[in-house]
């Protein structure tokens, strides 16, 4: 009998195992299949911050002009415009197309689709600035905007600017793999 309780313990104990290893390999898969959700996140946490120094940088110098606000909120767009163009294209999208003509089609369609949204980010940053009156709430209005033009931009460019990219990640807007 104590035969018979050892096999059946070490086989609940196998199936525990098992149920382990399974539950283990799911949640690898599921990460793995959203990695590219995972680097853009992590590359518009990096473009935030460096869209925020630079504005920090220019406002630094130009704080008693009342241009100062506006011209560090363009510079600090452009900065995290280049580096956030790079990261989509070659890391979050695995875009590998180099030819001119493509590569600009995609630059174009990435600006105009990011009009939209920094116009968004603007609104929210400019009324944090002017609602509150400081550095501090200007810049958490700053994350808020680009957070939610974050989310909108991702899908635009999912769906349409990068949706030919060979890393097989996109869908098209028609719900027909690309």
């Amino acid at each position: 009998m104590s035969q018979k309780m050892d096999a059946n313990a070490a086989m609940a104990v196998e199936a525990s195992q098992r149920r382990a290893t399974g539950l283990w390999q799911s949640a690898v898969a599921a990460i793995c299949a959203r990695m590219h959700l995972i680097r853009y996140a992590g590359f518009a946490g990096l473009a935030i911050c460096i869209n925020l120094l630079s504005q920090n940088a220019v406002l630094a110098l130009l704080q008693d002009f009342w241009f100062g606000i506006y011209l560090a909120i363009a510079f600090g767009n452009g900065a995290g415009l280049i580096f956030k163009y790079i990261a989509d294209k070659y890391w979050v999208f695995d875009d590998g197309d180099a030819s001119l003509v493509s590569s600009s089609r995609k630059f174009a369609l990435y600006f105009a689709f990011g009009v939209g949204t920094t116009l968004l980010f603007w609104g929210v940053e400019l009324a944090f600035h002017y609602i509150f009156q400081s550095v501090l709430m200007t810049n958490v209005g700053a994350v808020i905007g680009l957070c939610v033009g974050y989310v909108i931009k991702y899908n635009l460019d999912k769906h349409i600017t990068f949706r030919g990219g060979s890393g097989n990640l996109h869908t098209g807007l028609s719900g027909v793999s690309a």
